[in-house]
């Protein structure tokens, strides 16, 4: 086994198994996928002097093939939408999530 694979195979076993690192998450069009959140309770400034809670998401290309701005994720008690794709490598995109939009 090389190492990319090994990498891939850890990948799955671990980061993204939800016995493990990863949480359950329900996607707007309702399928179950495992992520990785890393977010709190803190209100960050978002847009036009606005306040959001944020999160930054990681998932699997193959749970999540193609992420778009505005769709859902489900996770923590709350109901999250996608607003910026940070990056992705073919294996993972890393989104940043927003919920509980206010204005200042």
């Amino acid at each position: 086994m090389t190492l990319a694979e090994q990498i891939d195979l850890d990948r799955r076993r671990v980061f993204l198994n939800t016995s493990e690192f990863a949480v359950s998450m329900v996607n707007s069009a309702g399928t179950t996928i495992s992520g990785i959140a890393s977010y709190g309770q803190d209100l960050v400034g978002y847009e036009m002097e606005g306040q959001a809670a944020a999160a930054l998401v990681d998932v699997s290309v193959e749970d999540y093939p193609l992420p778009k701005r505005y769709e859902t994720l489900t996770f923590g008690g709350y109901e999250w939408r996608v607003d910026n794709i940070m990056s992705g490598d073919g294996h993972m995109w890393k989104l940043v999530m927003v919920r509980d939009l206010r204005a200042s």
